[in-house]
């Protein structure tokens, strides 16, 4: 039987690992899924069709205690590939068990192109009274193997996000420190036009395969030390709390942020309340992760005395774990001597006892051991009946004052967002809502420190870019939307230019193959024009199998915009963008310093 299976190329990859050239491992647990989903492979596209809620990955739930969030399509991918604002496509799903080979084209390594690094530049400028100064001038220049260094230069990708998480891959994994995203939001209701700029009206089954495929990429590029926190309105929150306990883990939930959005909102009926927030969803990688405090204040010292300058806390430990239950090896009695000498042994003149006081409802305890005590005592003093230890200053000590970030974000409204993206750019833009850069910059002051590396594949105008550059993060960008890169392309330059320090980044985007198609139907105006492109896509290599040929029959009988969509839903989504296997055909036309620059980045050369 293994001989049989192994002969096929595509079962083989399937099914077998590859340990080295002539060993092969046999993937047992996969086969056995496969042998028992068999019954499903005929008439199912899916196999949650037929048994909706009775499996979680591979296993089904008679074999689980896990509690899981379960849906239609959820084993399958799909790919999201709105690249317009007013652009709702209809989305395809591949199946993972029923079509691996067009899941693997799809998420192959693409080809990127059209390479710009953009820098500031010093240059003089003259200024009243005929004095120059230096000033940064951002500087476009083409893409060359000596300016661009992709292990340091920040990234704006243009495309669609999931494949381009996957092109990632190879050079970014497990290196990401933070992840921040604001995805389409779900709605519970069918919005004719909602508020947010992409497609977010998929319904709730579409949206968490959407959420899903990107969100299980995403963490294989996470450090794991890393940390990923996600906006999200209302409605979805709920789901994508259960999705990423699922992909992430429970134990490494970390908070849900509750942020305010407005004072007040409108509306519809007496049967609703006023939302005024949304929330931040936070999940570490592992237990690595490591939240940054905020200072907020310096230490004094009030007291000396002939060892020097000190302040006091208390001996009791007063936190969460502070009770004679939790540590009862920290529960025992002090007495104090007719010389002020404190002990946990009773000396013969004893003048006080101490014990530690109740807390949360328990005997209390000290934080320190009998150990502890033996070898520092000297350092304990009674203030108003009080045991509590003297903090003598000390040169090599930090001396700031630190407090933990707070879940709840009421300094960060919406309309912070649209002010600074305004000011930002030369013009003004309205019905889009950009998340406040100071929301941003909180949550790159929690998880990072400098040169780390961000990252936002719903960059959208790019706020998650500009706080990263002005706060000397390293950042990846990634957006498919035209209308957003465009803001994004106008808005980083003039962070280059008003802070002299910041760094430079380069652009790219995936090199289009059937997506020129796309482009052209999309541009089309006429009903000749669109005749045209029909009688194309007939001659070419890019028409998909599901293709029904009598779909044609009445095409020119049909108004302009349903030709659109038809001739839109013709192409094979696996060839809207060139693989990195397929650089050198001659077809893909991809220029010589693409090629080179593809080899870099794929480290290939």
């Amino acid at each position: 039987m293994l001989s049989l299976l192994s002969s096929n190329e595509q079962i083989k990859k399937w099914l077998f690992t590859a340990i080295n050239e002539n060993t092969w491992i046999f993937k047992l647990d996969t086969f056995l899924t496969f042998i028992n989903k068999k019954e499903y492979l005929k008439d199912s596209f899916t196999k949650y069709k037929n048994r909706i809620g009775l499996a979680v990955g591979e296993r089904f739930l008679d074999d689980s205690q896990d509690i899981v969030l379960n849906w239609p399509y959820k084993d399958c991918i799909l790919e999201g590939g709105q690249s317009k604002d007013d652009q709702k496509r209809q989305e395809i799903f591949f199946n993972e068990i029923l079509a691996p080979e067009q899941i693997n084209r799809l998420l192959d390594e693409k080809v990127f192109v059209n390479f710009k690094k953009y820098q500031g530049i010093k240059k003089n400028q003259k200024i009243d009274g005929g004095l120059t100064i230096e000033k940064f001038k951002c500087e476009v220049s083409a893409g060359s193997l000596e300016n661009i260094d992709f292990d340091k230069d920040n990234l704006i990708i243009k495309g669609n996000n999931l494949v381009v998480l996957h092109s990632l891959k190879s050079r970014f994994a497990g290196k990401v420190k933070l992840i921040y995203i604001d995805p389409p939001y779900y709605f519970n209701d069918v919005r004719d036009s909602d508020t947010f700029r992409y497609n977010s009206n998929f319904p709730l089954s579409t949206w968490l395969t959407f959420m899903r495929n990107r969100l299980t990429i995403a963490k294989e590029l996470l450090a794991d030390d890393g940390s990923i926190m996600v906006s999200m309105g209302d409605d979805g929150q709920a789901y994508m709390r259960l999705l990423m306990d699922e992909i992430f883990g429970v134990e490494n939930y970390v908070a849900t942020c509750p942020r305010k959005t407005a004072g007040s909102v409108t509306t519809k009926s007496d049967h609703e309340l006023q939302k005024l927030h949304d929330y931040l969803l936070i999940y570490s990688k592992t237990k690595d992760s490591i939240y940054n405090k905020t200072i907020v204040g310096q230490k004094s010292y009030p007291y000396k005395d002939e060892r020097g300058k000190y302040y006091t806390v208390p001996l009791q430990d007063n936190g969460p774990h502070g009770t004679r239950s939790a540590r009862p090896n920290l529960y025992y009695e002090i007495y104090e001597n007719n010389c002020g000498v404190l002990s946990y042994e009773k000396p013969k003149k004893t003048i006080n006892m101490y014990i530690p006081k109740k807390h949360k409802g328990d005997d209390g305890c000290w934080m320190w051991s009998k150990k502890k005590f033996d070898s520092d005592y000297k350092d304990l003093i009674v203030e108003n009946g009080i045991i509590k230890i003297k903090h003598y200053f000390a040169k090599d000590e930090d001396q700031n004052k630190y407090q933990r970030q707070k879940t709840w974000l009421d300094q960060f409204p919406n309309s912070q967002g649209t002010i600074a993206m305004n000011n930002r750019l030369d013009e003004k833009v309205s019905n889009m809502y950009p998340k406040p850069e100071g929301l941003i910059e909180w949550c790159l002051n929690l998880a990072t420190k400098e040169n780390d590396l961000v990252l936002d594949f719903f960059s959208g105008s790019g706020t998650t870019s500009v706080a990263a550059m002005k706060m000397k993060r390293r950042f990846i960008g990634i957006e498919q939307i035209e209308g957003q890169v465009k803001l994004q392309l106008e808005s980083l330059p003039k962070v280059i230019e008003n802070n002299q320090d910041a760094a430079s980044f380069v652009y790219m985007s995936l090199a289009n193959d059937s997506q020129d198609f796309i482009d052209e139907v999309d541009n089309a105006k006429s009903d000749e024009e669109l005749n045209a492109l029909l009688e194309k896509a007939k001659d070419s290599s890019f028409l998909s199998y599901r293709v029904d040929p009598e779909e044609f029959d009445d095409f020119e009988k049909l108004n302009i915009s349903k030709k659109k969509e038809i001739l839109k839903e013709v192409v094979d989504a696996n060839t809207l963008y060139v693989n990195f296997a397929d650089i050198d055909d001659e077809d893909k036309n991809i220029a010589e310093i693409d090629k080179k620059l593809n080899e870099k980045f794929y480290e290939r050369s």
